[in-house]
């Protein structure tokens, strides 16, 4: 149920069963630290100001790379690759060197928020 509180912070997407979650913002890195538990990781990009990022879910090499990559596409930097410092609640913390991938290319990954249907104008 913990991970009902994540529905309203940053920008979601999904790699099978893991969940990536990315701040949008100062107060948004903030509670995705706080709300960190056992088997989740951390990312944020070393070299360059950039946001936090959430991963939860069984975070298999693949999910790491793309957390990594989101922590990467979304920092401030404009160099082609950027280190993300990766840290598993309760393992060893893990550096990655990636390269910045373009946010289209994270797309098919991304969960867009759903859109409340518009009420028709007419009378």
């Amino acid at each position: 149920m913990h991970d009902i509180g994540l529905l309203k912070i940053g920008r979601h997407f999904r790699m099978g069963a893991c969940k990536v979650v990315c701040a949008r913002n100062e107060s948004e890195c903030g509670a995705l630290r706080s709300r960190a538990a056992d088997g989740d990781g951390l990312f944020e990009a070393a070299d360059c100001m950039g946001p936090v990022v959430l991963l939860r879910g069984p975070a298999d090499e693949a999910a790491q790379r793309l957390a990594a990559g989101v922590a990467a596409a979304y920092s401030d930097g404009d160099a082609a690759e950027v280190t993300v410092n990766a840290q598993m609640v309760g393992a060893d913390a893990r550096e990655w060197r990636v390269t910045r991938p373009s946010r289209e290319t994270l797309n098919p990954y991304r969960i867009e928020p759903k859109r409340q249907p518009q009420a028709d104008p007419r009378p």
